[in-house]
């Protein structure tokens, strides 16, 4: 009676030491490692979007000093100054079309000492015009700063405070075109920074922020605060509540003096995830301690409760004794049948106990796993690494009790579902060969030809016999490998007999013993528990379910020398689904392959996966053989597939001294190894090995890797390194699959762009106008869309608005889900990327205004076509920051220079990728193409059809700077230009030599033909 207060005492103390552990641990997690860590983030991606509200600002200044530049460098600006003729006025200074265009609101032309020439302010959001005494009596008085220049290309951009508000502006000195002066005064530029500005601004940027005009607004106690900290400050952050962050930061007049606060509203959806995670901890840890108090105390109450009622058990049995025997026997045999039941009430508490033990440990693991991902700081993810590997080793205890208790119940249902054996197979493979690769372990799983692949049973239980049978073998396996292999050993009308063996090199089971591991908690030696831990039931709970699904596990082993156990099961299925596809079987007919592995159990594993793809594979296992198989002149070997450990030899050294030879030294190899090391990759660069793969490796990625060897070495020039392919390699060529719509009515701008393209892996539709465009995008989802601007039918910003409108829901043709598209596409906005020999400054800002997303000029070069689409594919198109690629090739100025030659041949090579024969073709079409043209040319020009003279114009010239016909391209434009300011007088010398030039080209083009 005495020791029941101090056992309280001990839970007392035990409940208490919990407490307080969960206490200082919830303290830890919340206020010491997440919140803290959380904050900070909130507070950087704060900054970043003040960041991105105040360069939105500074990209409209950037808009209206390309603007300005063009008119101050323009010989009409610089002879205006000088005669102040009013027809430049009416002719180019229409406020409705200046304002409309480029949201322009004041033009200033000023001489050199300051007089005005002619100036107006013009804001429709006012009335319309404003009066210049109202706005500044005289520009030059009132900013001497926009009047002093260090050079003739400096100019002065910057924020001007107004009484109208705030305003933007840019000073130029007044030159000629070609940028020469003497300067005959200032020109000025400037618009109005209005709430609509900032508006679109806003939403353009996607972040919620406002503008204070400090001239005009009077800030507030609070403002007035964030203004003297921004005196000191960058920027100045102010927590409203615990859902948003204000944060400020200022802009500078043209004169450096404070214009604007800008105030960015930041909701606070980071530190709000910082609370959730801080929660999942601590629920986490708590519930974590709290299963293993309770887990202890059932334990030990269990065994006190038997060790006090054994006790009493044999103390009644030697006090019966004393006195009547007959009386002790029925006592002992009423003792017998209690110890039955009590055993029958253990199962049944066993199965209950780890069923509701299980379902919360499960949801222990669950929000640790996220809690992990969620987690950036190294401590807690220690801290929560700990978590999951206790819970995950009780709960594979609490799964062990709970299955084996079921089977024992005859509770055990299987499924019936159809699955994937090649899928369950690669998640097996990928699961466990984790595991034997850090134990320094080969790891190989393959599917004998033939098998039937879409099969109907219960694939969850299946893959737990798999990995109980395979992490035993990784367990009891220190040195050497595992193999798994999947066979079919019999088919029926209704289904197939397939057997699974999991081979080990390892410790093995004496004879003897190899009956006892089928026992429930047993091992084949009571050391091995002690040493690798266990319960003893996995072998057990695995031959019960394996016997379920109407086959039975064995076991072949010897000491010393390793395990294979192996099992058969029946499952349902289609005989007709079973094997590799024909159309693989075709495509990979004629390709021969050499494998080199010292292992012949390996090397057959891998031939015979080869054989099932429709391979032609070669076995060796050392140098000799790998000799004789490579000088067999009747034999041809289009790739080698070697093991990196060959005994003495290592697989780097084979694979120099196959490269040393001539008659192998351009065969693709491709190197498989258990663990990779670093500076492998600059290994196989210097030998000249094309594929790097280490273990464990899925036949899926065999088969990916092997295609993507020949696709490269088959489009790799000889002199041209091919890049080593490895697992990311695989991953990028899959996640290169998109799709792409390319809109281009001229032929040789269609095959070079479609060329670039397609070789790069992606698909390529072609559309010829801009109606077809239309309608291509409604019947097909695309990824991306190249749009040419000039196109026949609809032209390139036509398409762009009509798409645009497609998926609003509001343009003709949309469906009732309003996501605008007819063909079933998912609701979203298609990245549009114009495509224009126009490279004129501004032109961009036309295309993006009409709902394009990205630009690019013509001629391109196949780097930057690739890298424009990487950046839209790769990245999420609203938060990517839009720079037109354009090129020096493009450039509207070039100097039309008469080479020798009449186009750069090197050049127009090498972005052929060396194929001179498709590129031979192409100029060949694009010569045919171009004859129709002139024709169209000369007409158009007797008949003063200046707009088709231009359209034929711009289609030579952007066809002609593709293929590098510089001189060809610089008439062209020479004639494009005429035909734009109307002016045809000049058109018929230009056609002549134009005409001169394709004698030239299409001399040339049968030169290099015969050569």
């Amino acid at each position: 009676m005495k020791r029941k207060p101090v056992v309280k005492g001990k839970w007392l103390l035990i409940v208490g030491v919990i407490a307080m552990l969960y206490a200082a641990g919830h303290h830890v997690l919340q206020y010491s490692v997440i919140l803290p860590s959380f904050a900070a983030l909130e507070e950087e991606e704060a900054r970043k979007d003040l960041q991105r509200c105040m360069d939105a600002i500074l990209r409209e200044g950037h808009h209206l000093s390309r603007l300005a530049g063009d008119w101050a460098m323009w010989d009409d600006t610089y002879r205006f100054v000088q005669d102040a003729n009013p027809e430049y006025i009416e002719s180019n200074l229409e406020w409705e079309t200046l304002e409309k265009a480029s949201g322009i609101n004041l033009i200033f032309i000023c001489r050199e000492s300051g007089e005005t020439v002619w100036g107006e302010v013009h804001d429709s959001e006012r009335g319309g015009k404003i009066r210049v005494d109202e706005f500044s009596s005289n520009v030059s008085t009132y900013l001497p700063c926009l009047f002093h220049f260090n050079s003739t290309e400096s100019e002065h951009t910057g924020i001007l405070l107004t009484g109208k508000g705030p305003m933007l502006i840019n000073s130029r000195q007044i030159l000629t075109s070609a940028g020469t002066g003497p300067s005959r005064g200032v020109f000025i530029m400037g618009l109005f920074l209005h709430e609509t500005t900032f508006r679109t601004l806003s939403e353009q940027t996607r972040v919620p922020f406002g503008v204070m005009d400090l001239k005009l607004g009077t800030p507030d106690p609070m403002e007035a605060n964030v203004l003297k900290r921004l005196a000191v400050e960058h920027e100045v952050i102010r927590e409203e509540s615990d859902q948003t962050l204000f944060v400020y930061g200022k802009l500078k007049d043209i004169t450096g003096k404070p214009a604007l606060l800008v105030t960015a509203r930041v909701p606070r959806y980071i530190m709000a995830r910082g609370r959730s995670v801080g929660q999942l901890a601590s629920i986490s840890l708590l519930i974590t301690l709290s299963s293993i108090g309770l887990l202890l105390t059932v334990m030990f109450g269990t065994y006190v409760f038997g060790v006090r009622r054994k006790t009493a058990l044999i103390e009644g049995l030697i006090q019966e004794r004393t006195t009547e025997l007959n009386i002790a026997k029925e006592e002992a045999e009423q003792a017998q049948q209690n110890a039955e039941a009590a055993n029958r009430s253990k199962s049944d508490f066993l199965a209950n106990m780890s069923h509701e033990v299980r379902t919360p440990l499960n949801g222990i693991i669950g929000m640790a796993e996220a809690a992990e991902e969620l987690a950036t700081d190294p401590n807690l993810k220690e801290m929560i690494t700990t978590i999951l590997s206790a819970a995950g080793s009780l709960l594979r205890i609490l799964n062990d009790i709970l299955d084996f208790s079921k089977i024992e119940s005859n509770m055990v249902e299987l499924e019936h579902l159809p699955f994937d054996l090649r899928i369950m197979m690669d998640d097996v493979a990928r699961t466990m060969g984790n595991q034997a690769r850090r134990k320094g372990l080969i790891f190989e799983s393959t599917l004998a030809p033939g098998l039937p692949l879409r099969l109907k049973g219960d694939p969850g239980r299946l893959r737990q016999v798999l990995v109980n049978l395979i992490s035993n073998a990784i367990k009891f396996t220190p040195a050497g490998g595992v193999w798994v292999l999947v066979e079919l050993v019999g088919e029926q009308e209704d289904g197939f007999q397939l057997q699974f063996s999991v081979t080990d090199s390892g410790i093995g089971i004496p004879e003897e013993k190899q009956a006892n591991i089928f026992e429930r908690f047993t091992q084949a030696d009571e050391s091995t528990t002690r040493k690798y831990g266990g319960t003893g039931l996995g072998i057990a709970i695995c031959r019960q379910i394996v016997r379920l699904m109407g086959g039975d596990l064995h076991v072949v082993s010897q000491e010393g020398k390793g395990s294979k156990f192996h099992f058969t099961v029946f499952l349902h299925g289609h005989p007709w689904e079973a094997g590799i596809s024909p159309v693989d079987r075709m495509t990979n007919a004629d390709l021969s392959i050499l494998i080199i592995d010292g292992q012949p159990a390996s090397r057959e594993r891998l031939a015979g996966k080869l054989k099932s793809w429709g391979y032609h594979p070669f076995g060796a296992a050392d140098e000799t053989a790998v000799c004789a198989i490579l000088e067999d002149s009747g034999r041809t070997i289009d790739l080698i597939i070697m093991e990196y450990h060959l005994g003495d030899l290592s697989g780097f050294e084979l694979a120099r001294r196959i490269r040393s030879r001539k008659t192998s030294d351009d065969i693709p190899i491709m190197m498989l190894a258990s663990a990779g090391k670093i500076g492998d990759g600059k290994v196989c660069k210097q030998i000249g090995i094309q594929c790097y793969l280490t273990r464990p490796i899925s036949e899926d990625d065999v088969r990916k890797a092997i295609r993507l060897v020949m696709a490269r070495h088959r489009s790799t020039r000889n002199d041209a390194p091919m890049e080593l392919v490895t697992r990311h390699a695989i991953a990028e060529a899959e996640q290169r699959n998109a799709r792409i719509l390319l809109a281009e009515d001229y032929p040789v701008n269609q095959q070079v762009t479609k060329m670039h393209l397609e070789t790069a892996g992606y698909r390529v539709d072609v559309a010829e106008n801009g109606q077809t465009t239309v309608e291509a995008y409604t019947r097909n989802p695309y990824d991306l869309i190249l749009m040419d601007v000039q196109m026949p039918v609809l032209d390139g910003f036509g398409a762009t608005r009509a798409i645009r409108e497609l998926e609003a829901g509001s343009g003709p043709g949309t469906t009732g889900d309003g996501n605008g598209r007819t063909g079933g596409s998912e609701n979203r906005r298609v990245p549009i990327i114009a495509m224009t020999a126009h490279a004129m400054k501004g032109y961009d800002r036309k295309c993006l205004e009409s709902g394009m997303d990205d630009y690019i000029s013509k001629p391109f070069k196949r780097i930057d076509l690739l890298n424009i689409i990487d950046k839209w594919l790769c990245s999420n198109a609203a938060t990517v920051k839009i720079v037109p690629c354009t090129l020096a090739a493009a450039d509207e100025k070039t100097t039309h220079v008469n080479p020798e030659a009449p186009l750069e041949f090197d050049k127009a090579l090498s972005e052929f990728m060396g194929k001179r024969d498709l590129l031979l073709r192409t100029l060949s079409g694009f010569l045919d193409t171009a004859k129709g043209q002139m024709e169209i040319i000369r007409r158009a020009v007797a008949e003063g059809a200046a707009d088709v003279v231009r359209r034929e114009a711009h289609k030579i010239k952007g066809g002609s700077a593709n293929l590098r016909a510089a001189c060809l391209t610089g008439l062209s434009h020479d004639l494009e230009e005429a035909a734009e300011r109307d002016d045809l007088g000049t058109a018929p010398e230009i056609v002549v030599r134009m005409e001169n030039e394709f004698n030239r080209l299409e001399a040339y083009i049968a030169k290099e033909q015969r050569s």
